[in-house]
């Protein structure tokens, strides 16, 4: 969560322990913490396809509803008439939801008019028919006689598979490797949050702890019938204590 970011500070080939054994680049974020004034942000992050242009090779707009929105805030952990946190206990949290609704086409390869009905003569390889499958024992080989034409027989094609064809919408003309474009509604929803604490124990103690979250879950159109579910979710924490033991060691 951007407003829940101190500062941030890209390493490349650090190979201190302490980062772990990254060949690459690092990213290091120091979340922010509380401080002895109350402070907080809320935001609306809005995208929608009335406020963009058609693309050039676009016949209509791509209908598209975004929103990012959260809240942050902190301050010194206090308790009326019981604890004053000023100084020694800081408390920050953030919240962000994003949902996005998207309509988009895609496209897939499906069986022409004349392959529903068994003809295959233009799939430009030959078939062969399975039942007729032989082993030469001489050889140690197996063979198989070709379907003429790679035409099947109406007896041979399963009904299993004549009924899945009804499902599927017939296919157009073949652009791009795809003669099926299917119009899907893909949704996304996602939810991030953190907690920050920290206590300050006299002059030489500070203990941090933080805990964030994070959820996703994506609906999206797969393939030409069927739809991608998927649910991305990430838990992480870290406690840090820093001691001071005089002007020259911590």
């Amino acid at each position: 969560i951007i407003d829940d970011i101190q500062e941030f500070k890209t390493q490349g080939h650090n190979d201190l322990a302490e980062y772990g054994g990254v060949a690459g680049g690092i990213v290091s974020v120091v979340s922010k913490s509380g401080t002895n004034e109350y402070h907080g942000t809320m935001w609306e992050f809005l995208r929608n396809e009335k406020m963009d242009a058609r693309g050039y090779f676009q016949a209509a707009r791509v209908p598209l509803r975004q929103n990012m929105y959260g809240v942050s805030g902190g301050g010194p952990l206090s308790i009326p008439r019981l604890y004053n946190g000023k100084n020694r206990s800081f408390v920050y949290a953030a919240w962000e939801g994003y949902k996005q609704r998207l309509a988009n086409e895609n496209g897939a390869l499906a069986p022409t008019d004349a392959m529903r009905n068994g003809d295959f003569s233009a799939w430009g390889q030959q078939l062969y028919d399975p039942y007729s499958t032989t082993f030469n024992s001489t050889t140690g080989a197996y063979s198989r006689a070709p379907i003429a034409g790679n035409i099947l027989p109406p007896s041979e094609i399963n009904p299993i598979s004549q009924l899945y064809q009804t499902l599927i919408p017939h296919a157009g003309a073949m652009i791009n490797g795809n003669n099926l474009f299917v119009p899907g509604k893909s949704a996304t929803n996602q939810d991030a949050g953190s907690l920050r604490a920290d206590q300050y124990i006299g002059n030489s103690d500070q203990i941090m702890f933080r805990y964030s979250e994070y959820a996703q879950l994506v609906n999206q159109p797969g393939g030409t019938i069927g739809v991608s579910t998927w649910l991305i979710d990430g838990h992480n924490w870290v406690s840090h204590e820093t001691h001071t033991f005089g002007p020259t060691a911590v």
